[in-house]
């Protein structure tokens, strides 16, 4: 797993550093990426930026995941956009009652 620091946001309990942590998931090697945050210096989980959508994982190039945009994580996905480690593809597909986006992570997880 890699860990890539992504900085500071200001949320309604106060400012929290965040970072991405990357791995893949088990059935079919897609990205998953994890992010967690810390205001103390303990890191713990904050937001599962990615969905496993194993049924449309061939559209996926390297160092792209489908990205969970909707509910808890609108927004976040926002200011994590506004980083530059991960890029909207412009790519998407159906899952349930929402569309998931593809997002490149510009960083090397090796």
């Amino acid at each position: 797993m890699d860990n890539i620091h992504l900085g500071t946001i200001a949320t309604p309990y106060g400012s929290c550093d965040l970072r991405a942590t990357i791995s893949k998931y088990s059935d079919n090697d897609a990205l998953a990426v994890l992010i967690e945050g810390t205001d103390d210096g303990l890191w713990s989980p904050y937001a599962t930026l990615s969905v496993n959508i194993p049924e449309h994982a061939h559209i996926l190039d390297e160092n792209e995941f489908f990205a969970k945009d909707w509910s808890e994580n609108e927004p976040l996905a926002e200011h994590l956009l506004d980083t530059d480690v991960f890029t909207d593809t412009g790519k998407a597909v159906p899952t349930g009652f929402v569309i998931a986006p593809v997002w490149r992570l510009n960083v090397s997880t090796d």
